[in-house]
């Protein structure tokens, strides 16, 4: 009878051997590289938002908001919730974190509940961007990049405004001293919208957005308070649990050392 050749098992073993953990890695970053730059393009609607808010409306349209407004995060929520209301408590909408996105994903309802703006915060990239579209997720609007400088005494954080076409439309550096402080100024240097959040927040965070004329798309502040706030909770999370981590090394090993002594003193 004539044999065939099969791969046995060995043979397949040796075979794999070929291939390097850190070349599987690079592969593997390669293809969710290219997919979070592809996806968006080919599945806007599903990653970003099919455009249907909770009451079934679509709108297209920047809402209006007044000179003067607040956004405010709610205490109790399964995921970072904030509302924004005017200086005598008018509902004028709200922004959402979308639960278990892609990413990290806000959504902007009107005061009607129509769904006005979707911002996706990029997996994959240099630094923190944000991209701001539509109530489709198609059309952009912005592109909000935020870039951190650690200094021996402090982190300074300084943002860039980018339009559809990847132009720079406005700059900013973050003050915080106790309060923080977000002023946005265009090429010429005005300041065109100013987002400020107490050092003191009680129950929860609380911006109050200024906005100087209608050089900025309104969907755009509110979507930027949001995030920095769910940033700054994520980062001192981050910073809780690492704290936590090495409380619990150093009482490890203090008890290690006391155990040593002790059994030296034996």
């Amino acid at each position: 009878m004539k044999q065939t050749n099969r791969p046995t098992i060995s043979k397949v073993a040796r075979a794999g051997k070929g291939f390097k953990l850190y070349q599987v890695i690079a592969v593997g970053l390669l293809i969710l590289g290219l997919s979070s730059v592809i996806a968006p393009i080919l599945f806007g609607p599903v990653i970003y938002g099919n455009g249907v808010a909770p009451n079934g409306q679509i709108t297209a349209l920047a809402p209006a908001f007044p000179a003067t407004y607040n956004v405010q995060k709610v205490a109790v929520s399964l995921t970072h919730k904030f509302n924004i209301g005017s200086e005598g408590n008018q509902n004028l909408g709200s922004v959402q974190e979308q639960f278990l996105a892609f990413g990290r994903t806000f959504k902007l309802y009107d005061g009607s509940g129509a769904l006005a703006a979707v911002a996706h915060q990029r997996v994959f990239a240099w630094g923190t961007t944000v991209d701001i579209f539509d109530s489709s997720g198609k059309q952009k609007l912005a592109t909000l990049k935020e870039n951190v400088l650690q200094s021996m005494f402090k982190a300074i954080t300084s943002y860039q405004l980018l339009s559809a076409n990847n132009q720079v439309i406005a700059e900013s550096e973050k003050v915080e001293l106790l309060a923080t402080t977000i002023r946005l100024k265009d090429k010429a240097g005005k300041v065109i919208v100013t987002l400020e959040r107490p050092f003191f927040n009680f129950p929860t965070d609380r911006w109050t957005v200024s906005t100087v004329g209608n050089g900025l798309d309104s969907r755009i502040a509110p979507i930027i308070a949001a995030y920095k706030s769910s940033a700054d909770a994520e980062r001192r999370a981050d910073s809780d649990s690492k704290s936590d981590g090495s409380d619990s090394s150093e009482s490890s090993s203090g008890s290690s050392s006391s155990r040593s002594r002790s059994s030296s003193l034996k």
